[in-house]
């Protein structure tokens, strides 16, 4: 980046700061008299609509966000799950770092009702994550994969003595074993 890059994304982070809460108020308050009254709110009235005019970002981590579980989405698509993968990073870049991510917010979330502010996961978020069939907690996952696969063996074989390279499924008899 250069010096110009520099300058223009300090003007941005500071517009924001400026603006943001003006267009909270204008947005949220019931009486016109005293937004056409007040200069100040006039003044950055006008300039949230020339930003606005181009597509200015307003929320530059929603817009990410959203990028995010667009990705996520066609990962879903592709692989009839949402069990991102490090190796995955060659087609997918970022995509399960954003993964990893969205699970240590909803821990930070879910710890205490104090952490609850900290998270950048909000309940809307969650359940649009729900619904893509968004694995929360990694290791429990697995052992309900493994319980199932468990389960199918004794159906099968009548009794849980797995093999330890069991030819269906040489990881069941290894978590079996452990």
């Amino acid at each position: 980046p250069n010096e110009y890059d520099s300058a223009l994304s300090k003007w941005i982070i500071d517009q924001r700061q400026k603006l943001l809460p003006k267009m909270t108020y204008i947005q949220d308050s019931t009486s016109d008299e005293a937004k056409t009254n007040d200069l100040s709110l006039v003044s950055a009235k006008t300039k949230i609509d020339k930003l606005n005019k181009p597509g200015f970002v307003w929320f530059p981590h929603e817009v990410l966000w959203n990028k995010r579980f667009k990705q996520l989405g066609e990962y879903v698509e592709k692989n009839g799950h949402a069990l991102v993968f490090r190796s995955d990073e060659d087609t997918y870049i970022g995509l399960a770092a954003w993964v990893s991510r969205q699970r240590r917010q909803f821990r930070i979330k879910n710890t205490s009702a104090n952490n609850s502010n900290r998270s950048s996961l909000t309940d809307a978020r969650i359940d649009a994550l729900k619904n893509l069939g968004f694995v929360w907690d990694i290791a429990e996952n697995r052992f309900e994969q493994k319980y199932f696969e468990l389960s199918t063996y004794k159906n099968r074989h009548g009794d849980c003595l797995v093999p330890y390279c069991y030819h269906d499924s040489n990881s069941l008899g290894v978590w079996v074993s452990d």
